[in-house]
Order: C-alpha cells, then structure tokens, then sequence
C-alpha cells in the first residue's frame, strides 16, 4: 500500500477538517486578543478601577450605622417645641416639632392607618415606645377635636339611654352644688370653669338615679345601668349577659337569678315588654305539658313503671353475663368480659338498636342502655342474644 493511499480522505471529510480546523483557530486568536489588550485600553481600565475604588472607599468612610437616624432623630441636635396639638390629625413633621423620635412618629401613624382613634390624653400614652417624661411634657398641649370624642357622651345619647334625663340637664345647666363637689372633688366654690368641669364629669359617668327614677332594663348599656343605686361594673356585665341569654328581661324577679343582686335596684327598673324577644310556642303543647307537671300520679305512675323495666332488663343481662353497676337512673352501664364494648356497640347498630358508647379509656368497656317501653327493651335483649350466639358466648 502506497503511503499516499494511507492518508487519503474523502472530500467531504477534508471539507470538515477544514472547517474545524479554521474555527480552532478563531478561538485560539480570540484568546490571545482578550488576553493581551492594548496599552491604552489598560490605562482607561485603571483610572476607571481607581475612579470606583476612591468612590466606594469615600462612601464606606462617610457612612456609620443609624447615622441617619442619630442625626435627624436626636433632639439634642434639633429644637423642640412645645405647642397645642390633636394627635388625630397632626402630621409627622407636627411630631417632629414636638420632640417625638421618627419610630414613634412612624407607630402613630401606623396607628391611625388602621382606624385607630385617640379619643383622650390618655390615649395618647399609649403609643408604642413613648416615655414617662415625653407624655408628661406633652400632656397638657393634648387638645382632642369634638368629633374624636366618645359618642357615649353626647347628650342625645345619654337622654336615649336615660329613661329621664331632667337630671342630668340640670346638672349640665345649673352647676348643682352638690353634684359639682361629687363630680370635681372639689368644693362648690370653683367658678364658672368648676361648673363647665362638673357638667362634663356627668355628661361622661353619669349619675345615680334618685327615688322616682327608672330605667330602661332592655335598652340599657352597661354605663347606663352603672347609674342604678346598687350597679357597678360587675352586676352591670352580668345583667346584660342574662339579657342576651333570656332574649330580653320580662320580668324583675328574673334579675334575682344573678347571684348577690341587690334587690333595692328592683325599685329603679323599668320593664319594656316591647323589647323582649318572644318565643313561638304550641299552645296546646304548652298546656298538656302544664298538665303533666301538675299531675303528680301520672309522674309517680310513669317513674315505677320505668324503675320496674330498669330492674328486669338488668336481671336478664346479668344472666347473659353482663356486669352492671347498680343504677338509680333511667339509664344502664353496661359491660362483657367477652365482648369489648366498642364492638358490641356497632353490632347493636348494625342491627338497627341505638346504644351509647364512650371512647375514653375508662369508661371504653362499657356501653350505656337507655331504658324505654317494654317493647323496646324485650327488642334490645333479643338483639343482644343474637350478637352473643353469633360470638360464640
């Protein structure tokens, strides 16, 4: 063989060495190119390294953590102010003026996103982060706007709830003595900023009833009900959630059922029959069972004959090899040695009888039988002689 014949290709295989022999060289030129920039391009790529290094040098130096924060938030380093102000509408740059620092700002403002309403100084002091001496300093600058207010204090609203509220004008327009002195804690000497105060010290609490008042028992909130000699707080609570219970009060005897009830309030109670929700009851239903209360044979009669079921229905299962507590109810409790108790208990169903089973472990042997008509518990024997038979017991 010829040496020439020994490196022969075809065409198509030296077209692709070709090919693949000019793309290695591309890249390998590519290379050396990337590799190997002009000096000028060096010299554009330095200043431009250094350019960034300097920039990112300058601002590593000239930040500090809460820089910003200690900055604009530390008042010793700004002036504060101290001016009347509603917390409601004041904006950031108000709190600012006052001393607040930016967080605080930020969680009231937060706070009145959400619907939140200061409806009093007090309020105020509640703001997340605020201090005992910022509150103090800012407390009498605090100025709530009307409509910020509680509506329970608008008078409307306490003569809704007040079956009288004669009182309560007199007390708001004449400055009475003795309610002023109760109202302030102080004496009835005070002047006309005495009486402004006292006036709105009952418009707010309120004021006990007098003999001859009353009160509305089924419309009345628990500051309504507070104005009754005897009410406070915790028997004002309570009232209400017997009448959410009963469906409204119908009665003034039904106020007894709470425990401890003064019955000198009784006096000052009115009873609105038109607010109390009404049941939908059979009359005949309700007169046959006013009947079979009041007839006490019929009640002795029906409890021997189911005593008298109860004591041959625990007979016949004892004899079936139950063990059964001894029962003063109408009920049994009932259980096999050879048959578990959850089992017995879905085979009575599979067959159409009801029985109660419990699944905590002390109680999870046994079954409870409600005892009924003869009938029905010569049934439930006879169904249980079967799941026995079928047992092999």
């Amino acid at each position: 063989m010829k040496l020439k014949e020994f490196f022969y290709m075809p065409r198509t295989d030296r077209r692709s060495f070709m090919c693949l022999a000019v793309l290695l060289l591309v890249v390998a030129v590519g290379i050396m190119l990337m590799s190997c920039p002009s000096g000028s391009n060096d010299v554009a790529k330095t200043d431009k390294h250094d350019s960034i290094a300097n920039t990112e040098q300058g601002a590593v130096s000239s930040f500090t953590p809460n820089a910003d924060r200690r900055t604009d938030d530390n008042t010793t380093e700004r002036k504060v102010e101290t001016f009347f102000f509603d917390p409601n509408t004041a904006d950031s740059l108000t709190f600012f003026r006052l001393g607040l620092q930016r967080w605080q700002v930020r969680n009231i403002l937060r706070y009145r996103a959400r619907g939140g309403v200061f409806q009093r100084k007090e309020d105020f002091g509640r703001v997340y982060g605020l201090t005992a001496g910022q509150y103090h300093r800012l407390a009498p600058y605090i100025r709530i706007a009307p409509e910020f207010r509680p509506a329970a204090e608008l008078e409307e609203v306490q003569r809704r709830y007040y079956a009288d509220g004669r009182q309560y004008r007199r007390y708001a327009s004449e400055g009475d003595a003795h309610g002023r002195s109760e109202s302030t804690g102080s004496s009835s000497h005070g002047g006309a900023g005495s009486a402004e105060a006292a006036a709105y010290d009952e418009s707010r609490y309120g004021h006990k009833l007098s003999k001859g008042e009353h009160i509305s028992i089924n419309v009345s909130d628990t500051t309504a009900l507070k104005r009754v000699p005897g009410i406070g707080s915790y028997f004002a609570r309570q009232v209400v959630r017997l009448r959410e219970r009963l469906g409204g009060i119908a009665s003034t005897s039904q106020l007894l059922e709470i425990e401890n009830f003064p019955k000198e309030a009784l006096q000052y109670i009115h009873i609105d029959g038109s607010n109390v929700r009404r049941l939908n009851v059979n009359r005949l239903t309700l007169k046959l069972g006013i009947a079979a209360a009041a007839s006490d044979d019929y009640f002795r009669a029906n409890a021997q004959r189911i005593m008298a079921t109860r004591e041959t229905t625990t007979n016949a299962l004892r004899q079936m090899g139950f063990s059964i507590p001894d029962s003063q109810a109408n009920f049994l409790f009932i259980t096999h040695p050879q048959v578990d108790g959850a089992k017995l208990y879905q085979a009575c169903k599979d067959k159409g009888v009801l029985i109660r089973h419990f699944s905590t472990p002390a109680l999870a042997p046994y079954n409870r039988v409600t005892i009924g008509s003869e009938e029905e518990m010569a049934a439930f024997l006879s169904v249980v002689e079967e799941i026995l038979a079928e047992e092999g017991v």
